[in-house]
């Protein structure tokens, strides 16, 4: 009897054990619904109502939605940067310049850009429509309404 005791206790140790490995491992139930995946639209900007809407003036790069950015592209970045009011960036083309915005720029592989940005200083509405329509074209001072730094 005394060599009885001490097997059973390991027989239902290592039972225990085996038992209980295999219902931590195939414990899972397949047949539960995997949870649905949080849907996701975007509102086209030509759809977009601005009346109303604040803007901070500072960096935002950080709180852009990957999602947003793949559907702006058609699909993922491949490359990204964003900068800030004062920073030196590429305008275009090779040129150089002092960025007076607050922005980010994302590119696919196939070339498809996609931007973000928001002026430093305010831009009235005839300075806008001064920016929107010489697009490409070198901005200053004037071009922002604005007086030129004396």
């Amino acid at each position: 009897m005394r060599r009885t005791v001490p097997f059973l206790l390991v027989a239902g140790a290592v039972t225990a054990v085996v038992v209980g490995g295999g219902v931590v491992a195939l414990g899972r139930d397949d047949d539960q619904p995997t949870p649905a995946e949080e849907s996701f639209t975007t509102t086209p900007l030509a759809t977009y109502d601005a009346t109303g809407v604040l803007v901070t003036r500072g960096a935002f790069c950080d709180a852009i939605d990957d999602r947003q950015v793949s559907a702006a592209l058609d699909g993922d970045a491949a490359d990204s940067s964003s900068w800030q009011n004062g920073d030196t960036i590429d305008v275009g083309n090779g040129v150089q310049d002092v960025a007076h915005e607050f922005g980010c720029r994302y590119t696919a592989e196939d070339g498809t850009i996609a931007q973000a940005w928001v002026f430093a200083p305010p831009v009235d509405a005839t300075g806008a429509q001064r920016l929107e329509g010489g697009r490409g074209a070198r901005v200053g001072a004037a071009d922002l309404g604005q007086q030129p730094a004396q």
